[in-house]
């Protein structure tokens, strides 16, 4: 290259973002100013030696460079600068001091470098930077010459090629070029500067075009490591990753600058997204109660609490996954999908949060009470009856505890088991209305099972339940239900007395004598409840009237003081009548 076309290239860069799908016109170029600055002279140097080098610099560039294209601003302009600021003509500018004494010097680029006195003569070393974009940068490679002067020419011919390329790069990504041919440009600036901002800005798009995910994620970072104090370039490199399914190479990135700003809202709120995408649940949790403290946005976002619900759940927090869908329901009361999240989060709470609580409280009564409850909905009714037992082990107070065991005894098919369980529940302090309400309930049910099976044992069995209701809170209910049982008892008894008799007397005789006992039973209980079913109490009595002699009969003939030879002379009785009250209920 024998000539500077850098700066023409810069009015290309201006021009690139005027390009449209259509052919634009060739740009017209206007006249560029280049700053070459002291050069700072190695340690123990003379500041005059910078000045030198800066010289011989400005001299070969004006040599090289067509005047209407570029105007290198002389030694004396910048001294004369300098000097009216009130600064030595040797002062050494830094980089963040430039852009004022630029722009007054109508500068569009800052040429900034060093020179080093060595043993094989003197090494320059610089760096060119675009004045309106700083970011858009040519470190040049060091050059050894002899002396100053050949040192300076041999980087006269360097300043531009990363500048071109640059603005190559922009112009291409602006008038939509493939993403190859971006990727192409891109990767030859980097290859000579690896932190130039434009080169991974477009690459990394490109990269993304290209669906290099992965690459694409790594020029990301790069990216945003060219300015880290730049919080708007980071949000945009963590959402470009987010979209690019990157989310798990981002979240170094976005937890090291959100933990840094911990009051940006907009930082945090892609923290969160990036720790859901990535279901780092323990840190999602920690991020979305921060923005449930913190932003309003996210406390009136439904989406935002089915989230945070979720992560609970995720994170083994069901409790908080509940108390976060609920609150979220009673908010956005029309939202489907948090009401649906919430009614299956209640639902499979149910299968888990009862053995969950009695491993977090193995001596509470109460969550052995529900476990035998649902134990028992689950059809597992011996596991039901252990962890029943256990409840009432724990606390001999529980309320219904016994009633709950003798409820599950029945179950069992076990009934005489069940009506212990219901003298202990009085035995324990268990109110007697409801001891005696359950008794008589009980009984009842085994009064009507009984007229269903025509059996004498399920009569009596009804008997044991209904005796016992009564005695302890008497009612004509129970009286009367006492009494149609004993009745039965009755009839079937001598009834199966006659029949064993000429084989069995023993038996007759036993069969005899539980007639003759129940008898007086039914009458006095018939009699006390007759209010309930009158009719059939006066038709029982009278009955059980006649009934009577024949009871006195079989006694003396089937029992071993009795005569056999009266075996057969009077004493059937006479047949019961048939019973109204057989599938009735009384409650």
């Amino acid at each position: 290259m024998n000539r500077i076309t850098g700066v023409t290239l810069t009015a290309i860069f201006a021009a690139a973002t005027s390009l449209t799908a259509q052919k634009a016109p060739p740009p017209e170029f206007t006249r560029q100013g280049i700053l070459i600055t002291n050069f700072t002279p190695s340690a123990g140097a003379d500041l005059k030696m910078g000045r030198e080098a800066a010289d011989a610099v400005r001299d070969r560039v004006g040599k090289l460079t067509n005047k209407k294209e570029l105007e290198v601003i002389g030694g004396r302009d910048i001294r004369y600068k300098l000097e009216i600021a009130g600064y030595r003509v040797d002062t050494l500018l830094e980089r963040q001091d430039i852009r004022a004494p630029g722009r007054a010097m109508r500068a569009d680029e800052v040429l900034m470098g060093g020179v080093q006195r060595r043993p094989a003569g003197v090494r320059l070393t610089a760096s060119l930077v675009l004045l309106r974009d700083e970011r858009i940068t040519q470190p040049l490679l060091p050059v050894d010459g002899p002396n100053i002067e050949r040192s300076a020419a041999e980087m006269a011919k360097q300043i531009n090629s990363t500048l071109a390329r640059t603005c190559l790069v922009v112009a291409l990504r602006a008038s939509g070029a493939p993403a190859a041919e971006v990727l192409q440009a891109a990767n030859e600036i980097l290859a000579i500067d690896a932190a130039n901002f434009h080169a991974l800005d477009a690459g990394s798009v490109a990269l993304d075009s290209l669906r290099r995910r992965e690459e694409a994620a790594r020029m990301y970072l790069r990216l945003a490591a060219t300015d880290t104090n730049n919080l708007e370039l980071t949000e945009r490199v963590v959402w470009s990753m987010i979209e690019g399914k990157n989310a798990r190479l981002a979240e170094p990135l976005i937890t090291h600058v959100s933990d840094a700003h911990a009051d940006n809202l907009p930082l945090l709120r892609q923290k969160w997204r990036v720790l859901v995408e990535t279901r780092n649940w323990k840190e999602a949790v920690k991020t979305g109660e921060a923005l449930l403290a913190k932003d309003v946005d996210a406390v009136a976002d439904s989406t935002f609490h089915l989230r945070l619900a979720g992560a609970y759940k995720s994170n083994d927090q069901v409790l908080k996954a509940v108390e976060t869908a609920a609150r979220g329901v009673t908010m956005f009361p029309r939202d489907a999908r948090l009401y649906a999240f919430y009614t299956q989060l209640v639902r499979g709470e149910a299968d888990v949060v009862i053995a969950r609580g009695l491993e977090l409280f193995p001596k509470n009564a109460d969550l052995f009470a529900m476990n035998a409850k649902a134990l028992k909905e689950r059809g597992k009714l011996e596991e039901s009856l252990a962890s029943s037992r256990r409840a009432v082990a724990l606390d001999s107070l529980l309320s219904q505890g016994q009633l709950m065991i003798a409820q599950t005894e029945l179950d069992l098919g076990r009934p005489d088991s069940a009506l212990a369980a219901v003298h202990r529940a009085l035995a324990a302090g268990e109110q007697a209305s409801i001891v005696a309400s359950y008794a008589l309930s009980k009984g009842n049910g085994f009064f009507r099972a009984a007229n269903a099976s025509k059996k004498r044992e399920d009569f009596q069995l009804a008997m044991r339940f209904l005796a016992f209701a009564d005695s302890v809170r008497p009612s004509p209910q129970a009286k009367f239900l006492l009494g149609a049982s004993a009745f039965s008892v009755t009839t079937m008894a001598l009834s199966d007395a006659l029949k064993t008799g000429e084989t069995d007397k023993l038996a007759a005789c036993e069969l005899s004598r539980l007639g003759g006992e129940t008898l007086p039973l039914a009458r006095s209980n018939l009699e006390a409840g007759a209010e309930i079913q009158p009719d059939a109490v006066k038709q029982y009595l009278d009955y059980l009237g006649e009934l009577q002699p024949f009871v006195d009969r079989q006694m003396t003939a089937f029992c071993p003081a009795g005569d056999a030879a009266k075996l057969g002379a009077g004493i059937a009785p006479p047949s019961a009548p048939v019973s109204p009250l057989a599938g009735t209920k009384h409650e």
